[in-house]
């Protein structure tokens, strides 16, 4: 809702930027500490495959939260980034978890056949 520019209205403004400018600030600096967490980390899936390591199935960002919640690593579905898509082949891939919109953390993804 839109308010007049008067000085009242311009203290109550200034005293709420500064409360969202904190929480912004806090939601930076734990999504810093989540990737710090994550340096030099390898998920390690284990799938069934066919031919020439082809997957029954595919690997998707659930199945990388799920790998990611048995490490003790919370993520959100959200966060997963796969801009190839979902993986169809077992090999080494690197995937990007998006903590925030200016953290963004790659980890490599090992797809192994059981």
């Amino acid at each position: 809702k839109a308010v007049q520019a008067n000085e009242a209205n311009r203290a109550v403004f200034e005293g709420r930027r500064g409360e969202l400018e904190a929480a912004a600030n806090e939601k930076l600096s734990a999504a810093q500490a989540r990737v710090e967490k994550l340096a030099d980390y390898t998920l390690t899936i284990v799938v069934k495959v066919g031919e020439e390591d082809k997957l029954y199935g595919s690997v998707g960002t659930q199945d990388i939260v799920s790998g990611l919640a048995a490490d003790g690593i919370d993520v959100a579905r959200s966060e997963v980034r796969m801009p190839e898509g979902v993986i169809r082949v077992a090999g080494d891939y690197e995937i990007s978890l998006q903590f925030h919109s200016d953290v963004t953390v790659d980890i490599n993804v090992s797809v192994v056949p059981e």
